[in-house]
């Protein structure tokens, strides 16, 4: 796959056709120039070791999720609150976290991992939630 050397391509070809109403949107390009790294601007400006932190104590919750099968209320009751330390974590993290684009993301940067864990979990608990009788 070809990436572009100037990943604002495809933005400029959509804007740069039609007229910019400068009241309401202004686009500016701006290049680091004394040298710095994307690394080193995104290590300064951000707490990667907090922000993993958060998405590390929602991975290991993640984990805590009841997985027996529904079948009464204190099951469902436990699955419950599960949720909602689950989707507290998860708010947690993410309120946190720039949600920056790949390419300047820090090599241990926890938060992709903790997306694609979660989906899985939450996949898992809908099954999960079918299994309920009521008693």
């Amino acid at each position: 796959m070809w990436i572009s050397p100037d990943p604002l391509t495809a933005e400029r070809e959509v804007l740069g056709g039609g007229k910019i109403n400068v009241e309401s949107l202004i686009l500016l390009e701006a290049r680091p120039c004394a040298g710095e790294s994307d690394a080193e601007m995104v290590a300064g400006a951000w707490d990667f070791e907090r922000i993993n932190r958060r998405y590390a104590r929602h991975l290991k919750i993640l984990d805590e999720r009841p997985g027996n099968a529904l079948g009464n209320v204190a099951a469902a009751k436990a699955l419950l609150r599960w949720s909602a330390t689950e989707r507290e974590a998860w708010l947690d993290a993410v309120i946190n976290d720039p949600l920056l684009p790949g390419r300047i993301l820090p090599s241990d940067y926890l938060g992709q991992q903790a997306w694609r864990r979660r989906v899985e979990v939450l996949r898992a608990a809908n099954r999960q939630l079918r299994t309920f009788k009521p008693e």
